[in-house]
């Protein structure tokens, strides 16, 4: 009963290690993997100079960009005021 006993005892501690090292060995995967990706830099591929009478909304269309990819790739653009000459970009990529 007793050999039984510590069998038992043998296994179930083996078992909780196991399990805890797996865990935080997936815990370290995914701090690489945010780590990874937080290090991604936005390259402008392409640039667009802004001319008297353009809206954020119409170059986003002349460009066919969705609104939401055309702020993507501008980030902190203030469409309200845009200015004629201003560079924006309408072709970008993650690098």
């Amino acid at each position: 009963m007793a050999k039984a006993t510590i069998s038992i005892a043998i296994f179930l501690l083996a078992s909780s290690l196991l399990i805890f090292n797996i865990s935080v060995k997936g815990r370290n995967l995914f701090r690489e993997v945010v780590v990874e990706e937080a290090s991604l830099e936005l390259q402008c591929n392409k640039a667009y100079g802004v001319k008297s009478g353009d809206t954020c909304f119409a170059i986003a269309q002349a460009f066919k960009l969705t609104t939401d990819h055309f702020d993507f790739i501008n980030p902190n653009l203030n469409c309200s005021a845009l200015f004629v000459s201003q560079w924006l970009c309408v072709n970008a990529f993650l690098t």
